[in-house]
């Protein structure tokens, strides 16, 4: 059954994440969900910190392997912060000195993911959480809604990637933060060190 009113209830996991999603992004989601007849679309993810993404891909690493994070998700990069997870957890590390090996690496690589781009507000990165026939599905409606949004499945969710032209987003201006890679390496007579 087609919602009535042809608008979808998009729910954020985390209120605050609204804030970040442009309108033209959230009536894609919703044209693709009035496609399908899905009354709720929930959203687990938008732009995350670079300690949040971190964390996403520590906790990916945990529940799935590191092998399968990239195997299946990242890209060249970001598979060397998955190794750096691997060799940390491996040598018997705690999870914030894995976390810190991690954020280390992403530095020295370069690795951003579309998720804490700078481009955020041109190219919204967002989470859905949906398996099998359904993700497949919203993923295909994604991609008929607006010819150019990317999407992959993912971790128990589709990760959808929106082109926004020229809107701004959707509740209250933002400025997005600015990332700090670069972590305390050496703790020397009370002085940080930073890489």
């Amino acid at each position: 059954m087609i919602d009535p009113d042809g608008m979808a209830d998009i729910k954020f996991q985390k209120k605050q994440d609204e804030k970040y999603v442009a309108q033209q992004a959230k009536n894609t989601i919703n044209d693709a969900a009035d496609k399908l007849g899905v009354k709720t679309v929930t959203i687990s993810s938008t732009y995350r910190s670079a300690e949040s993404q971190i964390n996403a891909m520590y906790k990916n690493s945990e529940r799935t392997g590191s092998q399968h994070q990239i195997d299946d998700v990242y890209g060249k990069k970001g598979d060397a912060v998955c190794r750096a997870y691997q060799a940390a957890k491996d040598a018997g590390k705690s999870p914030a000195e894995i976390k810190t090996e991690m954020l280390k690496v992403a530095n020295d690589v370069g690795f951003t993911s579309t998720h804490s781009s700078s481009n955020y507000s041109k190219l919204n990165a967002v989470d859905m959480p949906m398996t099998g026939e359904s993700a497949k599905s919203f993923s295909n409606a994604l991609k008929e809604t607006q010819s150019n949004v990317i999407t992959r499945l993912e971790n128990g969710v589709v990760h959808a990637e929106i082109p926004v032209q020229g809107q701004s987003q959707s509740t209250t201006a933002f400025k997005l933060p600015k990332l700090n890679f670069n972590i305390p390496v050496a703790v020397k007579d009370n002085t940080t060190v930073v890489r």
